[in-house]
Order: C-alpha cells, then sequence, then structure tokens
C-alpha cells in the first residue's frame, strides 16, 4: 500500500473504535489518493477519475470497490441515505476493500511485471512480436 494512502488507513484503523463514521470519512480519503495519485493522475473528481479508469477498461470489481469506497465514504460525512454512527461492521468491510483495492491495482500488477522482467530480453521480444501478430490479425482495417 503506497505511504500516502497507509497513512490514512492507519488514522483509521486507530479510531474506529471511537468514531466510526470517521474511520469510513477517512478509508474515502484513502481511496481519493489510491486513485489520484496512483491509478488516474487525469483531472477531474474522484468519481469522473474512476469513470476513466473504467473507459481505460479497469475490472468490473476494482470499480464497484472504489465506488463502494466512494459512496459509503460520502454518506459518512453527508448522511443522506445511509446512517454509518454504529455501523462498524460496514467500517470494518470498507477496510478490507481497499485492502483488495491496492492489491488488484498496485500489488498483483507489480508483481507480475517484475517476474515478466526476469524473461530474457530476446524472448520478450518474440513475445512482443507474437502479440503484434495476433493484433493485425484481429483488425478488421
Amino acid at each position: 500500500m503506497p505511504e500516502d494512502v497507509r497513512a490514512d488507513y492507519d488514522e483509521a484503523r486507530a479510531i474506529i473504535d471511537s468514531s466510526v463514521r470517521g474511520a469510513c470519512a477517512l478509508l474515502r480519503l484513502a481511496t481519493e489518493k489510491l486513485v489520484l495519485q496512483h491509478l488516474q493522475r487525469d483531472g477531474g473528481t474522484l468519481n469522473d477519475r474512476i469513470g476513466k479508469l473504467v473507459q481505460n477498461g479497469i475490472a468490473p470489481q476494482i470499480q464497484q470497490g472504489l465506488d463502494t469506497l466512494r459512496v459509503i465514504g460520502n454518506e459518512a460525512v453527508h448522511p443522506a441515505e445511509l446512517d454509518l454512527r454504529d455501523d462498524a461492521e460496514t467500517a470494518q468491510g470498507l477496510f478490507s476493500i481497499l485492502n483488495m483495492m491496492v492489491e488488484e491495482a498496485i500489488t498483483r500488477p507489480r508483481h507480475l511485471e517484475e517476474m515478466y522482467a526476469k524473461i530474457p530480453e530476446r524472448k520478450r521480444e518474440g513475445i512482443e512480436q507474437r502479440d503484434r501478430r495476433a493484433l493485425d490479425a484481429g483488425d478488421p482495417a
């Protein structure tokens, strides 16, 4: 987990027993930092940036997780339909979701890149040529 995201995550963990709403709000802030600083740097609101991630092909589960954190975190600060004052179970669920988002969007891709980089360059070039041929064969133009 990136350090800037981790700081808010740890603060949320420290206050959950005294303020569920505060913990949820901090997890929403951590999500915003994750998206704005690590996943989608192009401008706009958090909602806009999640939409851009969708346009770029992000997995539906990651979109759902990010939107869950965004909406429930907003509800903690600006209650409309959810009352999170005593809902520690939902807050605990948000911790789990944020961990999953980091795992899926940052940790796993980084691990795969590191392992792929261990393939000898000549072999990687062959893989890239294969993929270009496959893409060209599928291109109707």
